[in-house]
C-alpha cells in the first residue's frame, strides 16, 4: 500500500506541467466570427453597432473592423471581458490593433477605458504606427500608469491598487480606443483588432512543478519501500 501510494504522488510530480503557465481568463481571437464585440465610444454605457468582421481564408486569421465618424470611437468587449475579473490583477491585457489610413492626432490619449459603474480608469497610450497591427501588453497594476478617467479623454490623476481592484472586480464597460484621427470631432478612422486576451494575474498562474532534485528523492523512496517489502517477504519465506 505504501509502494502504491508513492507511486501516485510521484506520478503527480512527474505529470506536472515543465513551466508555470499564466491562465487566460478570457479571449477573443475573431477566427470564427465578431465574438460578441459591438462599437461605440469610450465613454458612453452602451454599445450596439455591429463591427466589420474580416478573414484571411488561407490563413484563417480573423479580425474586427470598425470606421466611423464618431469622436472617441471604441470597441466594447462582450460579457466573457465583463463581471468579476479581480484575478486578473497584476497580470495584463493583451491585443493587437492597427489604424489608417487618414491622418493621427499625435500625442497621449485613452487607450484603454474600464469601469464598475461608479469608477472609471484609463490607460494611455501614444498614436500606434499606420497600416500595422502594434501589439499591447497593458499590465494591470496602478503602478503601470492607470488614471482616474472624468469622461472627456483629459489626462487624470493616478488611480490607487484599491481602485484597479474595485473596477476589476466588477466590471460593466471595457473599451478599447479606436479614434486615432487628427480630427477629434469627425473621426474618418478604420482600425481593426484583434487577439484581445485578459490575462490571470501571479495568484491564478499554474505553480512551478518541483526540482528534479525532489523528483530523484521521491524514486529513492519508492525503490527503499520496494527493498524493505521484498525482505520483509522472504524473512517470512524463511
Amino acid at each position: 500500500m505504501l509502494v502504491k501510494t508513492l507511486l501516485v504522488l510521484l506520478g503527480l510530480v512527474l505529470g506536472a506541467p515543465a513551466n508555470g503557465v499564466a491562465a487566460i481568463i478570457a479571449q477573443s481571437d475573431f477566427n470564427v466570427n465578431d465574438e460578441g464585440w459591438r462599437v461605440g465610444t469610450l465613454f458612453s454605457a452602451t454599445a450596439t453597432t455591429v463591427p466589420f468582421y474580416l478573414k484571411d481564408i488561407p490563413t484563417n486569421n480573423g479580425w474586427i473592423e470598425t470606421a466611423g465618424l464618431t469622436p472617441f470611437l471604441a470597441f466594447a468587449a462582450p460579457t466573457a471581458f465583463l463581471g468579476d475579473k479581480s484575478a486578473a490583477y497584476g497580470g495584463s491585457l493583451q491585443f493587437d490593433l492597427r489604424i489608417g489610413p487618414f491622418l493621427t492626432q499625435a500625442g497621449d490619449r485613452p487607450l484603454v477605458v474600464i469601469s464598475d459603474g461608479t469608477t472609471e480608469l484609463q490607460f494611455r497610450a501614444i498614436t500606434p504606427p499606420l497600416f500595422v497591427f502594434v501589439g499591447f501588453d497593458i499590465p494591470l497594476l496602478a503602478l503601470a500608469g492607470w488614471q482616474i478617467s472624468n469622461g472627456t479623454g483629459a489626462a487624470g490623476s493616478p488611480a490607487t491598487e484599491a481602485q484597479l481592484l474595485t473596477v476589476l472586480g466588477g466590471l460593466t464597460r471595457f473599451r478599447i480606443e479606436a479614434d486615432w484621427n487628427s480630427n477629434l470631432t469627425a473621426g474618418d478612422d478604420v482600425t481593426d483588432l484583434d487577439n484581445v486576451r485578459l490575462i490571470a494575474g501571479p495568484s491564478a498562474v499554474t505553480p512551478e512543478p518541483p526540482s528534479m532534485a525532489l523528483i530523484g528523492v521521491g524514486v529513492i523512496v519508492v525503490g527503499v519501500a520496494v527493498a524493505r517489502q521484498r525482505r520483509a517477504r522472504s524473512s517470512r519465506a524463511v
